[in-house]
C-alpha cells in the first residue's frame, strides 16, 4: 500500500531515561505509602491493635508498593 509523503512519522514519546529522577522517586514513594497504609488497615481489621502485626504489615506493604512502583516506571 502506498504511503503519503506528507504524512508525519510517529509522535515523540519520552523514554524512561528522559524522565527526571525526582519524578521517578516520587512515584515509588507514593506507591510505597499507599500500599503501606492499605496493608496496615488490613492488619488492623485482622488482628486489632496488635502493634507487631501493624508494623510488619506496614513494612511489607511499603516494600511491595516500592517494587510495584519501580516496575511500573521501568515500563514507562
Amino acid at each position: 500500500m502506498a504511503r503519503n509523503k506528507k504524512r508525519k512519522g510517529r509522535p515523540y514519546r519520552k523514554s524512561s531515561t528522559t524522565i527526571a529522577p525526582r519524578q521517578r522517586v516520587k512515584a515509588t514513594t507514593i506507591w510505597a505509602l499507599l500500599f503501606a497504609i492499605f496493608a496496615m488497615l488490613i492488619g488492623f481489621f485482622a488482628a486489632g491493635l496488635n502493634y507487631v502485626v501493624l508494623i510488619i504489615a506496614g513494612i511489607t506493604g511499603a516494600a511491595l508498593g516500592y517494587f510495584i512502583g519501580r516496575s511500573m516506571e521501568a515500563q514507562a
